[in-house]
């Protein structure tokens, strides 16, 4: 595909509104077009709004399939805020329609490393039970011991940017760190202090499993009742990653079983869950609504970066932030 003119007017599609400070990346050559806050666009809504689109800019939200890119004979640019495409983008179509796809490795790996850090200070303080004894009228109790994180060992299933942010805080508290990805080099992993498990071993080790791995058909539901019966008695299971990689009756069954002590989750299988959902109200877990990268630092970063490599490309260069490995897109376990 031959670079675009550099006077060219372009339009940009922005499904899911960017906050105001990041557009200032776009200049005066850019229509944008920002689409409704709140419920995702069907497939036919999609592909009618992009039919004279060069460029959408989206989140995690709106599935960007086959259909809505055939539809788009202009489109020359999809550019991911946040987490890899491969969540919401068919990356097969795009490549054999000449659309580039980018995304924003490490934007918000700071935001959520806090969040996972915060979740699990929540549950071994017993933050949410002793903040309601005392609403409730009582005071400390030896009924409402927390535990100290010092002295704990993490397992992290996953180890990208988040992952290593994850490790460096934890270790802060005089920690051990345990780690599993097949895809990170082994030396990088020691100079943070991570030792490499296998699985099984992780499970065993750990007081602390924490989720960081992306969702694809290798880890759909990989904390099955299995994994979660090979965890260590009274272990916490903390997920800020994707809600697909739990099987959610599983864990219920596990925390009811006394097999996990505590569960902390920013993420669920169907988002929004419903109503009364059995985990949401459960005594032993404390659940937010996926806001792990729902930071103003965290959302500028992955807005603007993402709308500033849907710039350079539409211009004729290369985006800035998208990995060498460009196949790595396509699958990582």
């Amino acid at each position: 595909m031959p670079p675009l003119q550099p006077e060219k007017h372009f339009v940009v599609f922005i499904p899911e509104p960017f906050p105001a400070q990041s557009l200032g990346t776009l200049g005066a050559r850019f229509e944008v077009r920002q689409g409704r806050t709140g419920a995702a666009y069907s497939e036919a809504e999609l592909a009618k709004l992009l039919v004279d689109v060069d460029a959408i800019a989206i989140s995690s939200r709106d599935p960007i399939t086959a259909r809505v890119i055939e539809s788009a004979p202009r489109l020359r640019v999809i550019a991911k805020a946040g987490s890899k495409p491969s969540s919401n983008v068919d990356l097969a179509a795009a490549e054999r329609c000449g659309v580039r796809v980018t995304w924003t490795p490490g934007a918000n790996a700071v935001s959520v490393a806090e969040m996972a850090l915060a979740l699990m200070l929540t549950v071994v303080k017993r933050l949410p039970e002793v903040s309601a004894h005392l609403r409730d009228g009582g005071w400390r109790s030896y009924d409402l011991l927390g535990n100290e994180l010092a002295g704990k060992t993490l397992g992290l299933v996953g180890l990208g940017a988040i992952g290593f942010e994850v490790a460096r805080r934890f270790q802060v508290f005089g920690s051990s760190v345990i780690g599993y990805d097949p895809h990170v080099d082994a030396a990088r992993s020691s100079a943070l202090g991570i030792r490499r498990v296998d699985l099984p071993t992780l499970y065993a080790e750990s007081d602390i499993v924490s989720l960081h791995c992306e969702m694809n058909p290798q880890t759909a539901g990989m904390i099955d009742a299995t994994a979660l019966s090979a965890m260590k008695p009274g272990a916490i299971l903390v997920n800020t990653a994707r809600g697909g990689l739990v099987n959610e009756e599983a864990l219920l069954a596990a925390l009811n079983a006394g097999q996990l002590s505590a569960a902390a989750l920013d993420v669920f299988e169907k988002e929004p869950p419903p109503k009364g959902h059995a985990l949401v109200v459960h005594p032993r877990v404390f659940a937010t609504p996926h806001i792990a990268a729902f930071t103003h630092e965290a959302s500028f970063r992955e807005t603007s970066w993402a709308l500033e490599d849907a710039v350079r490309i539409l211009q004729g260069h290369e985006p800035l932030h998208l990995p060498l490995d460009i196949s790595s897109l396509h699958t990582h376990p």
